[in-house]
This record gives structure tokens, C-alpha cells and sequence, in this order.
């Protein structure tokens, strides 16, 4: 009976997939989509509205399905190197440039994302990259609790033209029982106005990728730069000619300038277990940690 009830979850899961991936909601539908609780988690899908024709669906169209079933928080898979990760779910709003490059990128990471945007041929674009998607507008307040917001991880709300909705639809969120929203910002009056209405945290993407542009491209041997707070940053750069056959204890730079090599990438490969003895090679890069003044000061940056 144990497998039997298993087998029963997977198939209703399946069948949700193979016939209602994608599925636009209004409010005249007959039932809106409903989030199945099992033993294992929840699973997204309009369960109850499954006809009785499609339980005749050939189980060998099925079987493939099981790979795109939607993971619950506490579900785990093996990486390639046999490694644990824990899924998380993930709830998108907004599929324009931004919400589609967070969604191939979370497709990467092996997360389970439902997907929502009013617009059909951004779902369609996602698609390939998403556990399930939905066309319907997140202001609607029927259709928004018909997402089971509260199962989910993660809530993002990537929406980027028009901040009214993307205003109430973090409210909504919040309101319903997110966890934790995410919320796009243009402007620091945006993103005052989006924490004061529900937004856990909020994300710049051009004011970030901006500065990163700007300091990538206009120091000549600057490779890589993440900026952790307003006074602290990460640069891969490369290893200084006058560094060149010395060991990283003999220039000290943590001493003399308050600055930390993080690793050194040779190849390709990043070392990040130092010792003092490792000698600097040319044609090597280095990750260097420290106060952005100090970083800018020493590498002329």
C-alpha cells in the first residue's frame, strides 16, 4: 500500500505535467490550480481538475515526466560529483530579460520554479527552464492564492516596467504568507516603497551590473569584481610582475596593507588551501579581499 499510495502521487503529478504544463487561469475556470500536500512535500498542480479522459494517457509518455516533478524544500538529489543538494521551491513573477535569465539560472541550480507572467510568449520562452509555468496576472487575488504562496522558498518578483504592479504583487505575497520575497528595484524610492510593502530584500540589476561594467572595463587588469558591502570588494587580478617567484608569505600583504589573497587560479583551476610557502607564478590570477580603498590604492584600480 505504501508504494501504491507513492505510485498514485506521482502519476496524478505526471498527468498534471503531460496535460496542464501550461495553463492560463481566469476566474469563470472551473477550478484554479491547488497545491497537493503529501507525506514527501507538496506538489504543484491542478490535481482536482484532471478529467477522467486522461487517465488513459499511455504510461510510457509519463515515465519521462517523473524527472520534471516539482522537489519540496527538504527533497535531495546527487550532483554528478555524488554530492547532496537540497532543492528549493521557487515562486517567479516576471519573465522579461531579467526573470528569464533567473530562470535558466535556477534551472542550472536544480530548483523546482513555477513560473507566472500575463504575457503567453514569455511562458512560452521559459518553458524549458521551469518545473511548471501559469499564465495570470499577479495582481489578481484569486489567482495568486491558488498558487499555495506559502509553500514556497523563495518568491521573486522580478517584474520591471510597471512598478505599480510589481508594488502589489510583493504586498500580495507578503500578505499570503511568503516566506521570503525578492523584489526588483530602478530606483532607491522604488525599493524604499517595496520594503515598506512586504519586500524581504531587494535587488538592483542594472545599478548593479552598471558598476560592475564600470570598474570591470576601465581598469585594465581587473578581471572579476564582486563588491560585499560599500567598503569591502573582491578583484581577480593578475599576479603583479614584481610578485613573480615569490611566495605569498615573503610579500606579506596582509600585514603591510590589510589585504587577503583569497586564491590563485592557475589554468583554469582555483586554489583557495594556501600556505604561506606558495610561490607566484606570471600568468597566474589572484582572488584579493580587502577594503575597497585599500584594493583601489595598491592595484591602481
Amino acid at each position: 500500500p505504501k508504494y501504491a499510495a507513492k505510485w498514485g502521487v506521482q502519476m496524478a503529478g505526471m498527468i498534471f505535467q503531460t496535460r496542464s504544463r501550461k495553463r492560463p487561469f481566469s476566474e469563470t475556470s472551473r477550478q484554479p490550480p491547488q497545491i497537493l500536500h503529501t507525506r514527501s512535500g507538496c506538489l504543484s498542480g491542478c490535481i482536482s481538475s484532471i478529467s477522467l479522459d486522461c487517465l488513459n494517457t499511455d504510461a510510457n509518455t509519463l515515465l519521462p515526466s517523473l524527472s520534471l516533478l516539482p522537489y519540496h524544500k527538504d527533497m535531495k538529489m546527487m550532483n554528478t560529483e555524488g554530492n547532496c543538494i537540497y532543492m528549493k521551491s521557487i515562486l517567479l513573477i516576471g519573465l522579461g530579460r531579467f526573470g528569464k535569465h533567473i530562470a535558466i539560472h535556477l534551472n542550472r541550480l536544480k530548483h523546482s520554479v513555477l513560473a507566472v507572467d500575463m504575457v503567453e510568449e514569455r511562458i512560452d520562452d521559459v518553458l524549458p527552464y521551469v518545473t511548471h509555468a501559469q499564465i495570470g496576472d499577479s495582481t489578481n487575488q484569486d489567482f495568486m492564492e491558488s498558487l499555495g504562496v506559502r509553500n514556497f522558498d523563495v518568491c521573486i518578483v522580478a517584474i520591471g516596467n510597471h512598478f505599480q504592479n510589481s508594488l502589489e504583487t510583493t504586498s500580495m505575497l507578503k500578505e499570503l504568507g511568503a516566506k521570503l520575497v525578492v523584489s526588483r528595484a530602478a530606483r532607491d524610492v522604488q525599493a524604499k516603497f517595496l520594503l515598506r510593502n512586504g519586500a524581504d530584500e531587494i535587488v538592483y540589476p542594472e545599478q548593479q551590473l552598471a558598476k560592475w561594467t564600470a570598474i570591470r572595463y576601465t581598469a585594465d587588469h581587473v578581471l572579476d569584481y564582486i563588491e560585499l558591502d560599500e567598503e569591502h570588494a573582491m578583484f581577480e587580478i593578475p599576479v603583479p610582475g614584481n610578485w613573480t617567484g615569490r611566495t605569498i608569505g615573503q610579500i606579506d600583504i596582509r600585514k603591510k596593507f590589510n589585504i587577503n589573497i583569497m586564491g590563485i587560479k592557475k589554468n583554469g583551476k582555483l586554489e583557495l588551501s594556501l600556505s604561506p610557502d606558495i610561490m607566484l607564478s606570471a600568468g597566474e590570477t589572484m582572488l584579493v579581499l580587502g577594503r575597497s580603498k585599500d584594493l583601489q590604492k595598491y592595484f591602481r584600480i
